[in-house]
């Protein structure tokens, strides 16, 4: 999609019902799928010789920096991003796809392509099944979880056609985080800790958002060692998707800011994300202690 198609979407999103907007976006997934598969092997057949893997996959949560990630692999000549009918089907029976299964035959289906896979899914013993069996290799993005919820309090509530709409219209940012703590908190916990304590260390990265920005350029030659790609073109791939860079072009990236959740968090909000997380953040070095939780 072009960047003006894009903005016409966006526009649209504001003037169609939610339940139209969900429709048309179910109709569209077949007829979209193979218009990206046909740009992948297009780019397959032109430079598919110059790369080992054919598939970069890449896991993350919502809001996570797997958009920017995304930009930065199929920046590469050939590479295309796709998505799958599969996934656009369950986010839409299940409102989200942190917990999408990948299904017998999945990989297959972008044979003869050069293609960026960007999912939400968790790291379930079905889904590290299906890309060992594939030899697919993976990067794993996860991000502090209190910027997310911030992230995602304030991009739903933009977003008229995403499931959650209704439920956080009218919330101010605080009520969307307590709305957040109390329904997806817990999930994108336990999805973390799928993907740290399940990935094949032989076969993927496993790497935080705050790490991917602040040592881009390293984390990026890991990326590339790992999917077999030229290092040589990472300088001007890194700098052209920098944040700021892509703000200026237009991106949905709202600040991308780490820390940001100091400026949104009351009291309150403190202790109901330090009972369900305080642990996991130290375990992921976010955090010393728990002294968080208690600071105003």
């Amino acid at each position: 999609m072009g960047k003006s198609a894009a903005r016409i979407a966006h526009r649209s999103s504001f003037l169609l019902p939610p339940t139209l907007l969900r429709q048309l976006k179910s109709i569209w997934r077949w007829p979209r799928f193979w218009n990206e598969l046909g740009k992948a092997r297009q780019g397959f057949r032109t430079h598919g010789s110059t790369y080992d893997k054919p598939i970069l996959f890449v896991a993350g949560l919502p809001k996570s920096g797997t958009t920017w990630l995304e930009s930065m692999l199929k920046s590469y000549h050939g590479f295309h991003a796709m998505g799958h009918p599969a996934n656009t089907s369950w986010e839409l029976a299940h409102d989200g796809s942190h917990h999408f299964e990948i299904p017998t035959g999945f990989f297959e289906s972008f044979e003869g392509g050069l293609c960026v896979i960007k999912l939400h899914c968790h790291g379930s013993k079905n889904n590290l099944q299906r890309l060992a069996e594939a030899g697919v290799p993976y990067v794993v993005l996860y991000r502090d979880l209190r910027d997310a919820a911030v992230s995602h309090v304030f991009y739903v509530k933009r977003t008229p056609w995403h499931p959650e709409y209704p439920l956080y219209k009218d919330l101010d940012v605080q009520q969307g985080l307590a709305q957040f703590g109390r329904s997806l908190l817990p999930e994108w916990r336990d999805w973390i800790r799928s993907w740290r304590n399940g990935a094949d260390p032989k076969n993927s990265i496993v790497v935080s958002y705050e790490d991917l920005k602040a040592e881009s350029m390293t984390r990026m030659n890991d990326v590339a060692e790992l999917f077999g790609l030229p290092k040589e073109p990472l300088p001007g791939i890194v700098e052209a998707c920098s944040f700021h860079n892509m703000k200026k072009a237009g991106s949905f990236f709202r600040k991308g800011k780490s820390g940001d959740w100091m400026n949104h968090f009351s009291p309150e909000l403190r202790r109901q994300f330090g009972d369900v997380i305080a642990d996991d953040l130290v375990e992921w070095g976010y955090e010393a202690d728990d002294q968080w939780i208690c600071q105003e």
